[in-house]
């Protein structure tokens, strides 16, 4: 939807909540339902959605707006993806810290989100044991500024709070070309 509309224009849209917004909410679905169908068609083992609903600190969205909104049109399309019995994962950029337990509810089994910018120990807190961690370190400060030393702590620390109780954490970060070598080596060797 903020590929067909643009940013400005789809948040005002959900502001506002007039029809049109839902007439392009149905024509999306349309597609996403078409789309997962020919992928459930072949031999997968998951499906992931790439989604970023938070900025560095918050939301983009109120819980409540994305619980409304958006929540059953993921319910359908992860309804269908778990029939066939596939894994979801799920990527969202930014603070989700309020969309944790909406995913564990729609069956999401794996999340791919910006732990650091909620803070690792408060993320596992509530929620570690009941889904599976999907990366990463920063990639906006450890992995381009760290020293491999602070890499290695803050994998140990993903490691210490987020594989407990029958939770899982899949270790993976974004590289982006800021980072160097030496760090890229010191990543992969702490994963």
């Amino acid at each position: 939807m903020q590929f067909l509309r643009g940013t400005e224009n789809l948040y005002c849209d959900i502001a506002l909540e007039e029809e049109e917004l839902f007439t392009l909410m149905e024509h999306v679905m349309k597609f996403e339902r078409i789309y997962v169908d020919k992928w459930l068609e072949m031999d997968i083992d998951a499906m992931a959605f790439g989604d970023d609903w938070g900025s560095q600190r918050s939301l983009l969205v109120s819980p409540e707006c994305w619980k409304r909104l958006f929540k059953p049109l993921y319910q359908e399309l992860i309804d269908k993806i778990k029939a066939a019995g596939k894994k979801v994962f799920f990527h969202s950029d930014g603070y989700i810290m309020d969309l944790y337990p909406e995913f564990i509810e729609l069956g999401v089994d794996a999340i791919n989100s910006q732990l650091w910018c909620m803070g690792v120990e408060n993320v596992a807190e509530k929620y570690a044991g009941q889904i599976t961690f999907w990366g990463e370190i920063s990639r906006q400060n450890t992995l381009p500024n760290g020293t491999p030393e602070e890499i290695q702590e803050c994998a140990d620390i993903m490691k210490k709070y987020l594989q407990v109780n029958g939770g899982g954490l899949i270790g993976q970060s974004e590289i982006n070309r800021d980072v160097s070598l030496e760090n890229v080596e010191a990543l992969l060797k702490a994963w």
